[in-house]
């Protein structure tokens, strides 16, 4: 028994060192995890990072894109309406009906597709002559009126005192709305 009393204390102590080994080496594993996760983490943190960096990015290049195909879009409309508002004015510049086939002949030979091809014939000279014909007696009848507002003026600035310019012009338009309204005016 003595020998087996003394060979106690010796293995008990060896299954302390054996447990402790095995604390040991336990905490060693849990340390070598923890240094390994202390790397990785700032790893995939920066990955994530970058993986929504080039997300974002990519959505605001789609959004980009889609606000330049817009600009486009309305670029587009505002140079349609700019050259049609353009040709009106060539076209409407016209003082008789061969200039405006002449001119509408030039632009739909400069630029066939932007006019249809029954452009020119959709042109009637009759309702252009019509239109023209009253446009020049207006015009007449205009002139008419601005002579003898010239001459009305005359004549009351020259019964007015001097200098009183302004009871003038008074009295121009007050003679000049009696004679319309009596019928008068341009006879």
């Amino acid at each position: 028994m003595t020998s087996d009393s003394s060979e106690d204390p010796k293995i008990e102590i060896e299954r302390r060192r054996l447990a402790l080994e095995e604390k040991r080496l336990a905490f060693e594993e849990r340390k070598a995890l923890r240094d390994r996760l202390a790397v990785l983490v700032p790893v995939l943190v920066a990955l994530l990072t970058i993986a929504f960096n080039v997300y974002a990015q990519y959505q605001t290049s789609l959004e980009q894109q889609r606000q330049a195909q817009i600009d486009f879009a309305a670029q587009q409309r505002q140079a349609e309406i700019d050259f049609q508002l353009k040709v009106a004015e060539i076209v409407l510049d016209s003082t008789n009906p061969v200039t405006v086939i002449n001119k509408a002949r030039a632009l739909h030979a400069l630029m066939p597709n932007y006019f249809p091809t029954d452009f020119e014939s959709n042109y009637v000279t009759e309702d252009y002559d019509a239109a023209n014909k009253l446009s020049q007696e207006n015009r007449l009848r205009v002139a008419e009126l601005a002579v003898q507002l010239l001459q009305l003026e005359a004549d009351v600035t020259g019964a007015l005192p001097a200098g009183d310019v302004t009871m003038a012009w008074d009295y121009n338009y007050q003679q000049l709305a009696e004679k319309v309204a009596g019928g008068t005016f341009g006879n």
